[in-house]
């Protein structure tokens, strides 16, 4: 909750924009299927359906002009790399969740 709040107020503060579904969707999203997960087991294929959707999201609603890599790739290009990013950045700290004391 902390880090979703930090994000929130960070990308208002430097993109000047007023409501950003671009965190708020995909936070949702994660917290539904981890909390669901931390109830009762999941499947991983399953959970990384639901990272996919939520990096999907989070990627697609950004402006056209906010490129990830600074204009180095094409916009598809960059879409698709900050999207797998995303959802290794997701898996990367639902293992460490799982791991005592490490998050």
């Amino acid at each position: 909750l902390f880090s979703f709040t930090f994000g929130y107020i960070l990308y208002h503060k430097f993109f000047n924009t007023q409501i950003s579904y671009t965190f708020i969707i995909p936070a949702i999203i994660l917290a539904v299927i981890s909390f669901a997960d931390d109830v009762k087991s999941i499947s991983p294929a399953f959970r990384l359906v639901f990272h996919f959707i939520a990096a999907y999201i989070a990627v697609f609603l950004l402006p056209d002009s906010r490129f990830s890599f600074f204009e180095i790739f094409p916009l598809y290009v960059d879409r698709t790399l900050a999207m797998i990013m995303l959802i290794y950045f997701f898996n990367i700290y639902n293992f460490m969740d799982g791991l005592d004391g490490m998050t």
